[in-house]
């Protein structure tokens, strides 16, 4: 009955191995250095015992979130792109569940597709040129850059609608075929 309890997770659990008290020293070593939260607990443990409070305060951002990987800083940066350009999205919908036939079936809602993806890839272009979720900044300041790169990217929407009603032919020609 050993193996089940194990496989429980019932056993007694450390809190500096995170309950692998029963792996071989070489083995949960090898475990805790591949397992981020594991190795950054450590890592914190070792810095403050040595009294490095640069480093300690570094971890602490890390652990909190504020301090966060390519790969989430990657994934808010889609997020945020997706929530400042949350209309585009909701027209999208609409369009899938209460357009016209023609609309769904036959042109599969091409124009508020366009216009969401050409929102959300601005929305990235501009949150990554303003250094939204940058390492070390802190989330009111990430907060206003979203809301920032909304503004900028309207105007810029303003505009080129300002200029295709200006001169058609000559917004055609600075700028090829994009559609807004």
């Amino acid at each position: 009955m050993g193996w089940l309890s194990w496989l429980r997770g019932s056993r007694a659990t450390g809190d500096d191995t995170g309950g692998l008290d029963f792996l071989e020293p070489d083995l949960r070593e090898f475990y805790v250095s591949q397992t981020p939260k594991l190795a950054l607990k450590r890592q914190l443990s070792a810095a403050q015992s040595s009294g490095d409070s640069e480093l300690v305060t570094i971890l602490k951002q890390t652990e909190t979130g504020q301090g966060l990987t390519l790969e989430q800083r990657v994934h808010e940066l889609e997020v945020a792109a997706s929530a400042n350009c949350a209309i585009y999205e909701l027209a999208l919908s609409d369009c899938l569940t209460k357009g016209t036939l023609i609309d769904r079936k036959i042109k599969m809602c091409a124009s508020q597709s366009a216009q969401f993806s050409a929102c959300k890839q601005a929305q990235k272009k501009i949150l990554r040129t303003m250094g939204y979720m940058a390492n070390g900044r802190q989330p009111t300041l990430d907060h206003r850059v979203r809301r920032e790169a909304l503004e900028q990217y309207e105007r810029e929407r303003a505009a080129d609608a300002k200029a295709w009603k200006d001169s058609p032919v000559q917004y055609l020609l600075d700028h090829g075929r994009k559609q807004f």
